[in-house]
């Protein structure tokens, strides 16, 4: 009799088994790592810096594509006098390559200038960001100050492009507090 009562026991202790218990904390917590690291003040000015940087070589490189869109109009009509007997004297010729070289010249200083613009923003970059990262680093441990055993960066990806927190169900996201603790200027 002891038995059958156990086996109607059974159900009931199973039941109970797979009854949620609820966590006081939860024990990950996630922060969104690139949003805190760009509402650094530093990294605003950073941007802002950089945005220039952008402009002012966009600048130049329209003013090397207007000056190469006129060379070439004038290549055009240097190549007119070339075509006839009369026309191609070696001083028309000359003239002529004067107007390609200069064409070259223009393109590469096209291309200089883009490559130029691509160090310059990497330099700018290289010097700051690892510093505010750190400084985020530490503001993450000051916002997390022990509570949470695993802080996860929910911005990172992983090698495939997926993001590495793809779900974490009652972690604490430590973002805002991250934020908060910025300085303002």
């Amino acid at each position: 009799m002891l038995g059958i009562d156990m086996l109607r026991l059974v159900p009931v202790l199973l039941l109970w088994l797979c009854v949620p218990v609820q966590a006081a904390d939860p024990v990950i917590a996630v922060v969104d790592f690139k949003k805190a690291l760009a509402s650094h003040p530093k990294a605003r000015e950073l941007e802002a810096e950089l945005r220039a940087t952008q402009e002012n070589a966009r600048k130049v490189f329209e003013a090397k594509q207007r000056e190469l869109s006129e060379l070439q109009i004038k290549l055009q009509k240097a190549s007119v006098p070339l075509k006839t007997k009369e026309g191609d004297t070696e001083e028309n010729r000359q003239a002529f390559r004067d107007l390609e070289e200069r064409g070259m010249e223009i393109r590469q200083s096209m291309i200089e200038v883009q490559a130029n613009t691509r160090q310059t923003i990497a330099d700018r970059q290289e010097a700051v960001l690892p510093e505010l990262a750190s400084k985020v680093r530490e503001l993450v441990a000051t916002a997390n100050n022990g509570k949470y055993a695993v802080v996860l960066d929910a911005s990172a990806l992983s090698r495939d492009g997926l993001p590495q927190v793809i779900e974490a169900p009652g972690a604490f996201d430590l973002t805002d507090r991250v934020i908060a603790l910025l300085p303002v200027k």
